[in-house]
């Protein structure tokens, strides 16, 4: 069945689960852009918990569109996230497989957020080793029917344990905490499971 997906920095377990079982995967390209949702933040496990790594942007007016969003590059963000990631997974099991795919992405200088977002969506899907194809929206439609699934505000909600009913987090092994925290970024999974990572995505999807 085809889903339809917001675009997402470094997205969230449920979003690539979801993006693993939709039959074509579009990703939203001419809605207006919504803060504080998963378009320009994800969240990642650090010895303290839970961190946020913020791609801060540009303007503060609404109904701009999300592919004109400017980041706002007068802030050290790159260098900060890099620094939180590597703090959080320098010493998690595969990181350093991985660190070079993702390290570009915070030492070369990006403008458009939404540009940003699908480039660290790509790169989660090579790690992953999924071949599929990251299609666009054509227009805006407010209300999908089916066959069509509408992910763009349920993989986006506020709330880190809200996600839709046929996803079931599969927990792992994190690199901190006695408590296992679902539906980080995709990045702590890969860095934590490296190729076992796909078999708990696919795990994690009830098709009842």
């Amino acid at each position: 069945m085809p889903a339809i997906f917001s675009c997402a920095y470094f997205p969230n377990v449920a979003y690539l689960a979801n993006w693993i079982n939709a039959g074509k995967a579009y990703v939203e390209k001419h809605e207006s852009f919504v803060r504080q949702t998963y378009r320009s933040h994800c969240n990642i496990l650090g010895a303290n918990g839970i961190i946020t790594l913020n791609i801060p942007v540009k303007g503060s007016r609404k109904n701009i569109p999300i592919t004109s969003i400017l980041i706002d590059n007068s802030q050290q963000w790159q260098m900060r996230q890099w620094r939180s990631l590597t703090s959080a997974y320098g010493k998690a099991p595969f990181f350093a497989h991985f660190e070079d795919r993702i390290r570009p992405l915070f030492f070369t200088k990006q403008e458009l957020l939404f540009e940003l977002s699908v480039e660290s969506m790509s790169e989660c899907l090579y790690m992953f080793d999924l071949k599929k194809e990251i299609l666009f929206t054509e227009k805006f439609i407010h209300t999908y029917h089916a066959p069509y699934i509408d992910f763009r505000v349920s993989l986006n909600s506020k709330n880190l344990y809200k996600w839709p009913s046929f996803f079931d987090p599969v927990p792992y092994t994190q690199v901190f905490g006695n408590r296992f925290i679902p539906n980080l970024s995709v990045l702590d999974l890969i860095f934590c499971e490296g190729s076992h990572a796909v078999s708990i995505l696919n795990a994690s999807i009830t098709r009842n």
